[in-house]
């Protein structure tokens, strides 16, 4: 530390390997017990010199330990809470070293300025978690209330919350609080609201993150549980029996068994896609990858056997869901002879001659740049979109196009797959400016799909765009 100030190094924005730890050990010599990891890559926990004695620390991105205990007073246990994404982290104190007697008061450490505050408590303090606008949230010492110490104020305010012992708390930097008592209730408070809004189908809660999703569970496995659109959704293959559990802002679940009867796993919410971290590591030889918590990097804090450590995975990207192909698109292509050949992905189209499609900008309600026009006549030329597909599903297939009073009335569409070949005919003079649906289809992840326009028919054929959207 120089004048008061932590030096930090960061990581450059060249790849790691997932071979490669971005660090090791949270304390030499010691047992590292707990830790959360921002989406900063700042990671804060705990590591034991002996069954009641704690000290808590903050890394940074390959850099030292910062002990808290050196700068808020290292005879007291320190217990760390979480740490937000202005590197500020609360945790709580016990009245005297090598007891488990209840915690006398909160402290604040805030990795910027390097300081460390005291918060005296009215009723001791239990943990602390901050939310990414610098408000504090923290139980008392018996469990029985709950306070908020909004952001650079020294006064404390009794939350309204149901009668009982709180055994979790949780918020969001929406202004979302999430916790559960000891009859197994769980509930939330939505923001400025004094009435809590339970959740049936959870016991307990593990973490909210700032895309409003609660993390849960209950006795017959893990939940996630979606705020805004009231759904309860079970993670498959979660047991809830001894499983350590973590939530990322952008909706990642990091999930390890402590009885190591089910491997390490990251399940992706947006998808529900699981990956075993073990297989993402190229490490299944060796002991199992203990998880603590997870950011929105897909950076695991956690440890592999006895070495505490961050890890970066690489998870496979997002598959694509809905396509749009506009007539500016590597996918769009024109042609005023073409043949349409089957090979190993499907229909494709092959031009024969240049293209005699003209790029236009007069008529209205076109899609992105402009569109492409051509005078109909003997169906000579063509236009296609095309499209692989990543998910199995039903599809709805829409075309777009602008409008004009000379469009092409008996426009036909081609929809062609490996398994299908439609014809629609759309009439150009009406629905412009949205989307037009010309059919729905089963899809599987990797069919090649084309929809092709030929200008038979009777005024000025359009091309503008296409839409393929995975129907949920």
């Amino acid at each position: 530390m120089k004048n008061g100030l932590l030096t930090m190094v960061f990581l450059g924005s060249t790849a790691l390997s997932s071979q490669v730890a971005l660090a090791n050990h949270m304390g030499s010599g010691a047992y590292y017990s707990w830790g959360h990891i921002n989406d900063n890559d700042y990671w804060a926990g705990n590591y034991i010199f002996s069954i009641y004695y704690e000290v808590a620390a903050i890394r940074g991105p390959v850099s030292g330990i910062v002990d808290v205990g050196n700068s808020c007073d290292i005879r007291q246990q320190l217990l760390m809470g979480r740490l937000n994404n202005n590197n500020i982290a609360g945790g709580s104190r016990k009245a005297a070293r090598y007891t488990a007697d209840p915690k006398s008061a909160m402290f604040v450490w805030d990795v910027v300025r390097g300081v460390c505050d005291i918060l005296e408590t009215p009723d001791g303090a239990y943990y602390g978690y901050f939310d990414d606008n610098n408000n504090l949230y923290y139980y008392s010492a018996d469990k029985q209330d709950v306070y908020q110490y909004p952001a650079y104020s020294q006064s404390p305010i009794l939350l309204d919350t149901p009668s009982g012992v709180k055994e979790n708390i949780r918020v969001n930097s929406n202004g979302y609080i999430a916790m559960d008592d000891v009859d197994h209730n769980v509930y939330y408070y939505t923001p400025y609201s004094t009435a809590p809004n339970y959740i049936d189908g959870l016991d307990h809660i593990t973490a909210i993150n700032n895309q409003n999703v609660i993390l849960g569970a209950a006795a017959d496995g893990c939940y996630i549980y979606d705020i805004d659109n009231a759904q309860l959704t079970k993670i498959e293959g979660c047991p809830e029996q001894g499983t350590i559990k973590s939530l990322s802002n952008n909706g990642l679940v990091a999930y390890y068994n402590n009885t190591y009867n089910i491997p390490p796993t990251v399940y992706r919410i947006a998808t529900g896609e699981t990956f075993l971290i073990n297989d993402l590591l190229g490490s299944s030889g060796i002991p199992y990858f203990s998880v603590s918590s997870i950011n929105s990097s897909a950076n695991v804090l956690g440890r592999i056997g006895s070495i505490d450590r961050v890890q970066q995975l690489y998870l496979p990207p997002f598959p694509l869901k809905e396509f749009i192909i506009d007539n500016s698109s590597k996918d769009f292509q024109t042609s005023s002879r073409w043949t349409t050949v089957m090979n190993e992905k499907g229909y494709v189209v092959v031009p024969l001659s240049d293209s005699q499609w003209q790029t236009d900008v007069a008529k209205s309600d076109y899609y992105g740049q402009n569109y492409v026009k051509v005078p109909s006549s003997d169906d000579a030329h063509k236009a296609s979109w095309s499209a692989t597909v990543e998910v199995d599903g039903y599809y709805d297939v829409d075309v777009r196009y602008p409008y004009g009073v000379d469009n092409n009335t008996e426009a036909s569409y081609h929809f062609n797959s490996p398994v299908h070949n439609e014809k629609i005919v759309v009439n150009q003079q009406l629905q412009s400016g949205q989307w037009v649906s010309i059919g729905d289809y089963y899809l599987t992840k990797g069919m090649h799909v084309i929809i092709d326009l030929s200008n038979n028919g009777n005024g000025e054929t359009v091309a503008d765009a296409v839409r393929i959207k995975l129907r949920e």
